[in-house]
């Protein structure tokens, strides 16, 4: 009976041992995280205005919110409808290289029909270069979060100071579109199968880089590596203009 209870003494403080590790642990991840949010800040401050041979570049933030019906579903036919809004007012002219930041959701971001998706983006705009890259755990901390967070906020901060509910996307758009740097716009949801094969053991890698004519996505273990360590290859993908 002693033995017993002297087992269980020792499994509670090994246990209370591994919790404590545990939360040190995740404090320094989100230590560390914090840290490179307020880098990132600081260096979007820098980049504000430069000088280049004489000639004034100003660089601005645009913070782009898409709004839906209620009972709309946030998956990823509402990615593919966010993706199609942007596209065809051609947000990425001129641009080469465009780098995808999302957190690992995966309800619509970090699975096989959203990876899908990213092929025919690639496919329709072959002079642009598309890296898609996933945020670690701890999802709430990112820096699409902390825009989102404004945006919640201005919409809290307008039904308190006016005693009026927001209940309807137009509210919510004209609510949003004043805060500065941020603007936001109904979005269409295409019915279109975005339904793939699976892409199994997506959740361990970071990077994924689609090939700009094949149906091909090369996929990292982390963002910053620059050799791929798996090729998956999905069905046929959907073409840019049937997605309505």
């Amino acid at each position: 009976m002693q033995l017993q209870k002297e087992r269980k003494i020792k499994k509670d403080r090994e246990r209370r041992a591994e919790t404590k590790r545990k939360l040190e642990e995740m404090e320094v991840v989100i230590n560390e995280r914090n840290k490179l949010m307020k880098k990132m800040e600081i260096e979007a401050g820098k980049l504000e205005r430069l000088t280049l041979d004489n000639i004034e570049l100003k660089l601005e933030r645009d913070y782009r919110h898409f709004i839906g019906e209620i009972g709309d579903k946030n998956d990823v036919s509402f990615v593919a409808g966010a993706w199609k809004a942007l596209l065809d007012s051609n947000w990425f002219n001129e641009i080469k290289t465009v780098k995808i930041w999302s957190d690992g959701g995966p309800k619509h971001f970090k699975i096989s029909a959203n990876m899908k998706l990213l092929l025919t983006i690639q496919h329709v705009t072959p002079s642009v270069d598309w890296w898609y890259n996933f945020f670690g755990a701890y999802h709430g901390c990112s820096v699409c979060d902390g825009v989102a967070a404004q945006a919640k906020a201005s919409l809290i901060n307008s039904m308190r100071d006016n005693q009026m509910a927001i209940r309807t996307s137009n509210q919510a758009i004209e609510t949003i579109g004043g805060l500065k740097n941020h603007s936001a716009n109904n979005i269409q949801i295409p019915s279109t199968d975005f339904s793939t094969n699976t892409f199994h053991g997506i959740t361990q890698y970071f990077k994924f880089k689609p090939h700009k004519t094949r149906n091909i996505l090369y996929a990292y273990k982390t963002s910053e590596d620059e050799t791929h360590i798996k090729r998956y290859l999905p069905h046929e993908i959907v073409d840019f203009e049937d997605i309505k």
